[in-house]
């Protein structure tokens, strides 16, 4: 009897306590309306070397409406850190009746990017109008601007090089030993390949990174190694010593192209642990 009663009383809880519950239905037409950028926070602009790009940000509401509501949109001259000059934006933003979402363009051009620079464009959400009752969620939106820099598949065809190297053999330290010793010669350069064969873009196969020094000053084999082009620039590092083992090579330069696009030059300075160090110039033939 005693359990039976327990029983009786646990029904009775959950019966008052369901009641006393209200479910809630949200009012996607009446009730509060939240405006964000419907974005991540920090959303990637490309922008394409010497040229230009574009990005659409979304605006979003989370009520509908039978009439178009503009969006009041600025743009934070205070955070902002690309040249105002370099790009466009578009500044009538409209939810179209019947939409929860809309969205607006922004333009903008490469005025000398390259690929380390931090450049932001901030804008603000700050309104939207033929609403009463409105809360922004989230009112800015960073675009970070970042330089894009195509690389076409053949610019590293296999071609020759003649090359011109200024280097110094090494303390075994780090220094230098003997400096100013020059090397000459061509070479035979190629363009990175996949393990199905197929050309990765922007990376080059370098028949010896030493330019001479290995094989002319010192006696021994080339050092082949593979080294990667972004924006025309060239950077580099754990290259392995393939020849004397236990030690890196690591650098840095940049491409020349001429009037027709095409490589006119390679050149990169370059060092290793040892000491070795140069800089060596490979041009087109």
């Amino acid at each position: 009897m005693k359990f039976k009663n327990i029983i009786s009383l646990i029904i009775l809880v959950i019966v008052v306590v369901s009641c006393d519950e209200e479910i809630v239905n949200y009012d996607n037409v009446n009730g509060q309306t939240l405006l964000k950028f419907d974005e991540p926070a920090a959303k990637t602009f490309p922008v394409r070397l010497n040229e230009d790009g574009s990005v659409d940000v979304i605006v979003s509401a989370s009520t509908v409406s039978t009439v178009d509501r503009s969006v009041d949109i600025s743009l934070n001259e205070e955070e902002t850190t690309y040249d105002t000059d370099s790009f466009t934006f578009e500044s009538n933003v409209v939810i179209a009746a019947g939409e929860y979402t809309s969205s607006f363009n922004i333009s903008a051009v490469d005025n000398g990017l390259s690929p380390s620079d931090d450049f932001v464009i901030v804008f603000n959400l700050n309104s939207i109008d033929n609403v009463d009752n409105f809360v922004i969620e989230r009112e800015s939106q960073v675009l970070n601007i970042s330089l894009v820099c195509p690389t076409p598949d053949d610019r590293y065809a296999e071609s020759t090089y003649s090359y011109e190297t200024v280097a110094c053999t090494g303390n075994g330290s780090g220094g230098c030993a003997t400096t100013g010793l020059t090397f000459q010669g061509t070479a035979t350069i190629t363009a990175g390949l996949d393990e199905d064969g197929n050309i990765v873009s922007g990376v080059i196969n370098i028949p010896d990174i030493t330019g001479g020094l290995y094989p002319d000053g010192y006696g021994s084999s080339a050092n082949p190694a593979t080294i990667t082009e972004s924006c025309l620039l060239i950077n580099f590092s754990g290259q392995p010593d393939t020849v004397y083992g236990g030690d890196e090579f690591e650098g840095s330069g940049f491409v020349t192209l001429d009037a027709n696009d095409e490589v006119q030059t390679i050149e990169f300075e370059w060092t290793n642990g040892y000491g070795d160090g140069g800089s060596t110039v490979y041009t087109k033939l």
